[in-house]
């Protein structure tokens, strides 16, 4: 790859997401912006996974408040999309019986076999795998279709060639 992101949590409720141009080794953030704020009733906000699509021009940040959000790499100032994981959360109690919601906790990129299109697949709390258009909207009823689903939550998932 050519480029780094990085998301940097100096403050309990701020996030930052900054780029690093790593092919020309500037040591020093190239673009960096404040990511916007998390969903309400989220403990401890985290941006669990950021993943560059092919040719990193799109960035998809997956968030601890069941959302994603897709951005433009030339154009941070911005978010392109959002989708969101709107099923009830399966994450069952811990020790001290509190249940701490983690989101979305992964995004990948995929190739769509119908006219080289990518695809996001994102796994989360709600116990869905789930693909994305990301040029289509939230609103969408189409987009965000489910490829499998647990009775429990998604921690992490791979894809196969």
């Amino acid at each position: 790859g050519e480029q780094l992101a990085l998301v940097t949590a100096p403050t309990t409720t701020k996030r930052y997401l900054r780029l690093y141009d790593i092919k020309n080794k500037h040591t020093k953030a190239t673009n960096a912006i404040m990511l916007e704020e998390f969903g309400a009733g989220i403990g401890h906000p985290q941006v669990n996974s950021v993943s560059f699509s092919p040719g990193e021009i799109q960035l998809a940040v997956a968030r601890s408040d069941n959302s994603l959000h897709l951005y433009d790499t030339r154009f941070l100032n911005k978010v392109l999309n959002r989708f969101s994981h709107l099923g009830e959360s399966k994450v069952l109690p811990n020790e001290a019986g509190v249940c701490e919601p983690y989101g979305i906790v992964q995004a990948e990129w995929v190739k769509l076999t119908h006219g080289g299109k990518l695809g996001l697949v994102t796994g989360g709390e709600d116990g869905f795998v789930r693909l994305w258009d990301p040029q289509s909207s939230l609103e969408d009823p189409d987009n965000g279709g489910v490829l499998g689903e647990i009775d429990s939550d998604v921690a992490r998932f791979s894809l196969g060639d």
